[in-house]
Formats: C-alpha cells, sequence, structure tokens
C-alpha cells in the first residue's frame, strides 16, 4: 500500500505488535516457566498488563494472525486452514491505522502470512524475504518458485530466523523519525522444525539424543510430517524438547 498523504497527529501513541508462532506460555519465565531464559518478555510482562490466560482462536497461524490483526474470530472470515485469503469485507487494524496517518510496516517469518493473502493490506511496508536473493520472493519468479516447492513438497516449511525480521523491522524504525507508526514482527522459530542456532542449540540438553539406551521417544508417535525428518535417529525426548526451549530462549 502507498503511504498515506497526511500525519497521524502528534502525540498519537505508536502502536507495536509482536507475534510468535507456536510459542507455549509454559515455556515463558512471567508465566510462571522454570528454567527456561526469556528475560525481555519477562520485563515486558512486568512492566505492563499480562493476561494469565490468553489463547489463540484457531491453532493454525494464517486464520489466527487474521483474527489478531481484524478482531474477527474464524467463524467470522471462515478462514480455517493456511493459504486462505483474508476476506476482503473485513477490515483490518493496518488499513485504520493507515487512513489515520500512520506510518505502518510489517516483517513477517513465515510464508503462510504472505502479503498475496491479504496480509499485507494497510501496510507501506510488507516484507516476507525468505530467499537469499533480497528481494526475489517478491517477485513473479519468486512466488512462482515458493508456490513449486510447496507443490513438490506439501510439508515444506518457509521461514526466516527471528534475527534477519527483527533487523529489518528495526532498519525500517529508523527511516520513521518521529512519526508515529504501526510495526508488526511476527516471528516463528519456536515452530518445528527445531533448529536453534549456538548457543541455544545446547543451552538446555547434554549428551547423546542418539544413544540406543534412550527409550522417551519410542512412546512418541502422531509426529506431525514437517518434523519427521529433522527427529529421524532422535532417541531421546528430552532433546526434542530442549531444542524448542532453545529456540523460545533465541
Amino acid at each position: 500500500s502507498p503511504p498515506v498523504s497526511h500525519q497521524a497527529p502528534a502525540g498519537s501513541p505508536n502502536v507495536v505488535l509482536v507475534t510468535v508462532d507456536t510459542l507455549r506460555s509454559d515455556h515463558i519465565g512471567a508465566w510462571g516457566a522454570d528454567g527456561v531464559k526469556t528475560p525481555h518478555i519477562d520485563a515486558i510482562a512486568a512492566s505492563g498488563v499480562r493476561f494469565a490466560r490468553a489463547m489463540a482462536p484457531i491453532a493454525v497461524t494464517g486464520p489466527s494472525h487474521a483474527a489478531i490483526l481484524s478482531g474477527a474470530g474464524p467463524w467470522s472470515t471462515q478462514m480455517l486452514l493456511n493459504g486462505v485469503d483474508v476476506p476482503e469485507q473485513t477490515p483490518l487494524l493496518s488499513e485504520n491505522l493507515q487512513t489515520a496517518g500512520y506510518r505502518t510496516g510489517a516483517f513477517v517469518s513465515a510464508y503462510v502470512l504472505d502479503r498475496s493473502l491479504g496480509f499485507g493490506r494497510g501496510f507501506e511496508v510488507y516484507d516476507s524475504q525468505f530467499g537469499r536473493l533480497r528481494g526475489f520472493s517478491d517477485t513473479r519468479m519468486g512466488r512462482l518458485v515458493a508456490a513449486l516447492d510447496r507443490v513438490m513438497d506439501p510439508h515444506l516449511i518457509l521461514e526466516r530466523r527471528a534475527d534477519q525480521t527483527v533487523d529489518r523491522a528495526i532498519d525500517w524504525l529508523e527511516t520513521v523519525d518521529d512519526q508515529p507508526f504501526f510495526v508488526w514482527v511476527h516471528l516463528f522459530d519456536p515452530h518445528g522444525p527445531y533448529a536453534p542456532p549456538s548457543p541455544w542449540d545446547q543451552a538446555y540438553y547434554s549428551g547423546d539424543p542418539f544413544d540406543q539406551s534412550h527409550t522417551s521417544m519410542d512412546s512418541v508417535s502422531g509426529v506431525a510430517p514437517y518434523l519427521q525428518d529433522s527427529l529421524s535417529g532422535i532417541r531421546d525426548l528430552d532433546w526434542v524438547k530442549a531444542q524448542y526451549a532453545g529456540e523460545v530462549s533465541f
């Protein structure tokens, strides 16, 4: 969307929305987690309002974020699966704030929130770069390649690591000067497959998860297809939990 021609009134509050996929409350210190390091989220919770019981309206990334941005649940939008467009008649917070004169920017980490599905409405900048070549993801060829990849592997997870997404958001924030802004930063890291960068890959586990003496994975069933390759040969369930915790802390 192009920027609006007027600015929001002086003193208008900035709006910052940070969403994190598949983040369990029992892995955040402010919600009572013991042993998982989440100092920044804990600080935000301590200085603001913390809701003890907050639930996603649906356990699917696209529809859940559409509900956050619109206030309309999946029972209204009929969005029950990823890949479904946000209905054009459903107004988004980004559109309202842009109309009010806010600078608006979104920086997302997962392909399921691609702007082509309607999530980009009302955003002056919608950054969803997942390829190595900057800008390629937003080209027609880039979208075709991503679509073909999904056809070839329906369980493929196209994501961008959190630090890369946050860096792009910070770069944009440095351009807004004193203008009121709305920024949405979406992080995907706690979603599987779990691959936290060093040192978080070893922060909560020591030992050999492939050791045949481990038996805790024997009782695990119903593993999601997108996780199966990354868990091949893993014998210790504690390692899996530790990798998830590592991604949360990262």
